[in-house]
């Protein structure tokens, strides 16, 4: 099961739940978007990341209003 796999089986169990991605490559949402057309997702983080960046990208993410599922 790939991690956006996982998203939408825990998405799908509750709408609530906030995930935040960790991944090594770079980040090109609109190629995302394109691949991943229902997956509504904002957090990202990519690697090397300094523990206290991290810190701050999740909690902006537990500030942040859910993104209803679709």
């Amino acid at each position: 099961m790939s991690g956006f796999e996982l998203y939408r089986k825990i998405r799908e169990t509750d709408q609530k739940v906030k995930v935040c991605f960790l991944t090594a490559f770079e980040i090109y949402y609109d190629e995302f978007k394109r691949m991943f057309p229902k997956l509504h997702v904002r957090c990202f983080a990519r690697k090397p990341v300094t523990a206290s960046d991290l810190k701050k990208i999740i909690m902006d993410e537990m500030e942040a209003p859910p993104i209803p599922f679709k």
